[in-house]
């Protein structure tokens, strides 16, 4: 019995619903796009869908010591989360605008894709989502739910990374109009991913 691509496009579309919300990873993204360059934010938004796909395989073929670890350690995940917010906010208020053409390191697209990618993981809401789109999900029987999970992770990253790559051709395409308030936007962008990292602190406290 042929598979289809039913689970790719339902994973496709899961990837999109959960990359689209405008939050950290997003400001992160827009500002490494203006600041660095458009092969960075995208790169970085990368790293956010990898952890994606890494989630969803976790609910999807129950690797249980992953999706358990997140669920037990999840207050101490994003306490270091939010810290971890705040100081990267920090450096952006204090990033100064440069009007030099991007220059491209492979140290600097690591980093991009390691912070993002290790962001997103400390977010255990992350996999409580895709437990639960699997739980509303008919999964084949299991002669076949290999293959059919499989084609929902791939489809979750292509998804989660048409996000990425449409924000960061966005913001690249205006980045000319931005470049003048970009001190400003830093501003912004720093000042609320602060306070998303102490908004995630405050949670966590407040739940132990």
């Amino acid at each position: 019995m042929e598979i289809g691509f039913d689970p790719f496009l339902r994973g496709l579309l899961l990837g999109l619903a959960v990359a689209m919300p405008v939050g950290p990873i997003s400001l992160l993204c827009l500002h490494r796009t203006l600041a660095q360059g458009r092969l960075v934010g995208f790169v970085s938004g990368i790293g956010a869908a990898s952890a994606d796909a890494i989630y969803a395989a976790a609910a999807g073929f129950g690797i249980w010591f992953l999706s358990d670890l997140a669920i037990n350690y999840r207050y101490s995940l994003q306490l270091v989360g939010g810290l971890v917010l705040c100081l990267m906010g920090l450096s952006i208020l204090n990033s100064k605008p440069s009007g030099q053409s991007h220059e491209i390191k492979g140290k600097r697209i690591l980093g991009a894709y390691g912070s993002t990618f290790l962001l997103t993981l400390a977010n255990p809401a992350t996999i409580l989502f895709f437990m639960a789109a699997f739980s509303s999900i008919k999964v084949p029987l299991i002669d076949e739910q290999w293959s059919w999970i499989l084609l929902f992770v791939v489809g979750t990253f292509v998804g989660s990374s048409i996000w990425w790559l449409a924000l960061s051709c966005s913001a690249s395409l205006l980045e000319h109009r931005i470049s003048q308030n970009l001190r400003l936007f830093n501003t912004a962008a720093g000042c609320m991913i602060i306070l998303l990292g102490l908004l995630a602190m405050a949670n966590c406290l407040l739940s132990l």
